[in-house]
């Protein structure tokens, strides 16, 4: 590896360690992290009344479906499966089914991006790591030339989160409080008096 290359992937990880302690003290004052919830058990109560108590647990960002006539100017186009996209601060939109405008949509896996917004945390589920952010999960690699890149991927079941994106739908199953945005659902957990969002299979399937 060059000299260039070993630089930039240092600078990488300093950012995602960044991020990590920034997301950290921001809702465990430095101390609670993410890892108490792997292992293969649940450590948070699961209450149907979590979904309800989660509100403030929402995050930031346009919600899926929204109208917008322009993108912003920093938005880069990005293509999946012959499907143009733009891209910015986290958010995708595609072309308006009327041709006028655009509408934000769920991130398509297979989309790779160059940078993530600093809110992006870094989560871990089944032993790898992935970057999270309003509901969508990335995975970072480098190109040939040692440049970072972030792929969307499928959301990893087990993953856990403490914010969900605006537009997320509650929904009450069998007395448990569930979350989906477009395909992806999520669980709520209390771990203590802080709710917790685990990725899960769909339980209507």
């Amino acid at each position: 590896m060059s000299g260039n290359q070993a630089a930039r992937q240092q600078s990488a990880s300093g950012n995602q360690a960044a991020r990590q302690q920034t997301y950290d003290n921001s809702y465990h004052g430095g101390s609670y992290t993410q890892n108490n919830y792997y292992g293969g058990g649940y450590c948070c109560s699961s209450s149907g009344n979590a979904a309800w108590a989660a509100v403030g647990g929402m995050a930031a960002g346009m919600m899926l479906g929204a109208a917008v006539a322009s993108v912003p100017r920093s938005s880069t186009t990005v293509v999946v499966a012959g499907n143009p996209y733009q891209y910015a601060n986290g958010v995708y939109y595609a072309p308006a089914p009327s041709g006028s405008g655009y509408v934000v949509v769920q991130a398509p896996p297979g989309a790779t991006v160059s940078t993530l917004p600093p809110e992006a945390v870094t989560v871990q589920a089944s032993g790898e790591s992935y970057e999270y952010l309003n509901g969508v999960f990335y995975q970072a690699s480098y190109t040939p030339s040692g440049q970072i890149s972030y792929q969307v991927v499928q959301a990893p079941v087990g993953a856990t989160v403490y914010s969900l994106p605006q537009g997320t739908k509650p929904n009450k199953i069998n007395g448990a409080a569930y979350y989906n945005y477009g395909s992806t659902w999520f669980r709520a957990y209390y771990s203590g008096s802080q709710t917790v969002y685990m990725v899960v299979q769909n339980p209507l399937v």
